[in-house]
């Protein structure tokens, strides 16, 4: 644990050097810096996280003023935290609106070829270009 501990410090101090000398480099460390704590996550959890990063980096590459990117980011953080939030509080109400707010799937047979079962029938029957 200590051999972790000390790499995020030396990146950390890394990204406050880079912060106002090199826009290039600290984007470098950062990235370095995400993935090192990724990397400590269980498996479990692992590609959760990457998940999350992927969303967050999507969201935040609209966001090219950095002063209006970290606002973005202070936003997302609070609506993340007020949501965690309810679930902890109030994990039945948060449920039942999910239930609600989900609508079925619709499920496309599969022929055992893996081509959808109807459609390619219809075509050929119809004389279309495709066949």
């Amino acid at each position: 644990m200590k051999c972790y501990t000390s790499k995020i410090d030396v990146l950390l101090s890394q990204l406050e050097l880079y912060s106002d000398q090199d826009a290039d480099k600290f984007e470098a460390t950062r990235k370095e810096l995400l993935q090192t704590a990724i990397d400590s996550y269980p498996d479990e959890y692992r590609k959760r996280a990457q998940g999350i990063q992927f969303e967050l980096d999507c969201e935040l590459r609209k966001y090219k003023n950095p002063v209006a990117r970290m606002n973005r980011m202070v936003e997302l953080f609070w609506e993340k935290f007020e949501e965690f939030n309810l679930v902890i509080n109030e994990p039945t109400s948060v449920c039942a609106a999910r239930e609600k707010a989900s609508t079925p799937a619709k499920v496309i047979a599969l022929s055992a070829s893996g081509r959808i079962v109807g459609t390619i029938e219809k075509r050929r029957q119809s004389n279309h270009p495709d066949f």
